[in-house]
């Protein structure tokens, strides 16, 4: 697949999830339930096993040595203030609490479950 093409499949591939993550923000009110944020705001980046998406070069969240590499202030760091293209997540889009749920979901993706 040429440069140009790979390019336009993962700038669609963003653009999608950019309005889907806008029709569809975290609701504040609404019980912390890592699996559905995630579903609702990573899956289309960081695939629904966790395992990413070469093509958009984000990480195999299922690697011990990765989960071993972002301790859980590091996870919150990056998905508060956004890794580019990932967009920024502060408190208005997802509360702590969520925030906190997500990190646990994507705690469940360690294929050793090492720490």
């Amino acid at each position: 697949m040429g440069k140009i093409l790979r390019l336009t499949i993962a700038a669609t591939i963003l653009f999608t999830a950019a309005l889907f993550v806008a029709a569809n923000p975290a609701q504040a009110e609404a019980e912390a339930d890592g699996a559905s944020l995630y579903k609702m705001n990573c899956l289309m980046c960081h695939g629904q096993d966790g395992k990413g998406f070469a093509l958009l070069k984000t990480p195999d969240m299922t690697s011990p040595k990765w989960q071993k590499d972002h301790d859980d202030k590091k996870l919150a760091e990056f998905i508060r203030a956004g890794k580019k293209p990932m967009p920024a997540y502060p408190p208005e889009k997802l509360s702590d609490e969520e925030l906190k749920a997500v990190i646990a979901h994507i705690r469940s993706f360690n294929s050793k479950k090492e720490k």
